[in-house]
């Protein structure tokens, strides 16, 4: 195949993918449905530095707005639903795939880069739950993270000087999606400049202190946006979900550093994992972690073998697969020794493992006859299972399904009453329907409307609500009921 179809076919596969049925999931409790109601309620307030929730400033997402500009960009194209709210992610994961392969294509020919973003496409670590498929923050940060990383190798490696500038502009991009997380490859990069000899070099350069010039002040910029149009928040008050009294604090405290060594986490305790990255990989990596292991073993038995370090070392795969592994092993420290972890936090690693796996191919397919046509099967297999898996996602049911399949029972109410606590995924449902959400409290019932609420809840109020219709859907353990109120 010609060189300049492998990077479009790969595209194209990947979009296929990620659009496929998009917008057909309903809208995930907790992340997804908490940053949807942000841009929601900041379209609505015309605040577009601070983030809001439930009408007050939201003391639990301690994030620059750039993700909320991108769902209302989305939400202004295709309409307040899940196609509007995930559509930036779907891009962003685009953007990923094409940097991803340019990332390789640096030291590798394109068939090696097509071959390591096909595993990547079949696994469920990028296309996936709370990244691609999902309106998390996770998509635009890997697609901006491996963006910094292209130039930065493209620099380092390659002598080209404006591309140190580049870097620093997407990983500060980065820093205004997802704060602190745009660090993640940060150490392994530094180590590479150190393994590969250029730590004078880098450091000398006015070009590479450009960089970080741009980086500093991308991050400087949201500190003084914050100070001039930033809100404080009200630590006293019952609904403040940490005691630290602005963003810029939340971020650092909480969101950085009690997320890696505190002992509880979002309230509730946390147990070390030491076992958490050799799981998570095995879970979202499909069949390719084996390929991963095997890059690795390869690697290190050519590297530091006397009669195949020489060749090894002129060989193409050298410097990548050295790469990989300095970006790695920062990272499975982090993951190993950190406290409180999420399957997703390995997604920006997912290309180095790709990288190696693609290594054992190669080296694997050198001394066995017909190997590629057994990888064509594992790639037929686990993008088929991929696939299979996103369709039982596709038909999972949650509360929100349930409130579609009943919406006619308050289509002609302008107000919805919800027996506290409501849950995200429920409230920004109903804001998209042009609904006023408020609270339902004791002593404070209102006269008329339609109340919803979860059953747990509903046996306080039972004498002053008519029950219509209860949720038979017990998978999530949350049965839900909608009411009127009786005259």
């Amino acid at each position: 195949m010609s060189k300049k179809y492998y990077l479009i076919i790969l595209l194209l596969l990947a979009a296929a993918l990620e659009f496929w049925h998009l917008g057909s999931q309903p809208v995930k409790e907790y992340d997804e449905a908490r940053y949807a109601a942000n841009a929601f309620e900041m379209m609505e307030n015309k605040d577009y530095v601070n983030l809001h929730y439930l009408g007050k400033p939201d003391t639990w997402v301690a994030r620059p707005p750039v993700k909320a500009w991108l769902i209302i960009a989305g939400y202004k194209l295709l309409g307040y639903n899940e196609w509007g709210l995930r559509l930036s992610s779907a891009l962003a994961i685009l953007v990923f795939f094409f940097f991803a392969f340019r990332l390789i294509n640096l030291y590798l020919k394109e068939q090696y880069a097509f071959l390591a973003c096909l595993m990547l496409l079949s696994v469920k670590g990028i296309i996936g739950f709370h990244v691609g498929k999902n309106a998390d923050m996770d998509a635009e940060l890997i697609a901006l993270i491996t963006a910094s990383t292209y130039f930065f190798l493209k620099y380092i490696d390659f002598g080209d000087r404006s591309s140190a500038l580049w870097s620093g502009l997407f990983l500060g991009l980065s820093f205004w999606v997802k704060t602190t997380a745009c660090f993640y490859c940060i150490p392994g990069l530094m180590l590479y400049v150190i393994v590969s000899g250029k730590f004078n070099q880098t450091f000398r350069s006015k070009y590479f202190w450009s960089g970080i010039g741009i980086f500093i002040f991308m991050v400087l910029s949201w500190f003084v946006t914050l100070k001039i149009w930033g809100c404080d928040y009200n630590c006293n008050a019952k609904d403040s979900f940490h005691t630290y009294s602005n963003s810029w604090e939340t971020m650092l405290i909480y969101d950085t550093w009690d997320r890696f060594t505190a002992s509880t986490f979002d309230k509730h305790p946390v147990e070390p994992n030491r076992e958490f990255f050799i799981h998570s990989i095995d879970s979202i990596f499909n069949v390719w972690n084996y390929f991963f292991y095997a890059g690795l073993l390869l690697y290190l038995l050519n590297r530091f073998s006397p009669g195949r370090k020489a060749d090894f070392i002129s060989s193409p795969f050298y410097k990548i697969c050295t790469l990989s592994i300095c970006v790695l092993a920062p990272i499975i420290l982090l993951l190993t020794f950190g406290m409180h972890k999420l399957p997703w936090y390995t997604s920006p690693s997912l290309l180095f493992l790709a990288i190696l796996a693609t290594y054992a191919v190669h080296e694997i397919s050198s001394k066995i006859p017909y190997t590629y046509w057994i990888i064509a099967g594992l790639l037929i297999f686990t993008t088929t299972r991929h696939f299979l898996f996103l369709e039982e996602e596709i038909q999972e049911k949650n509360e929100v399904y349930f409130l579609r399949e009943n919406t006619a029972l308050w289509k002609d109410s302008p107000t919805i009453y919800y027996v506290e606590p409501i849950r995200q995924n429920i409230y920004i449902y109903l804001r998209w329907q042009g609904k006023k959400v408020v609270a339902f409290k004791p002593g404070k019932s209102p006269s008329n409307g339609i109340v919803i609420g979860e059953q747990a809840e509903f046996s306080p109020y039972a004498n002053q609500l008519e029950q219509l219709v209860s949720s038979k859907e017990e998978k999530h353990k949350r049965l839900l009921f909608i009411a009127r109120i009786k005259p």
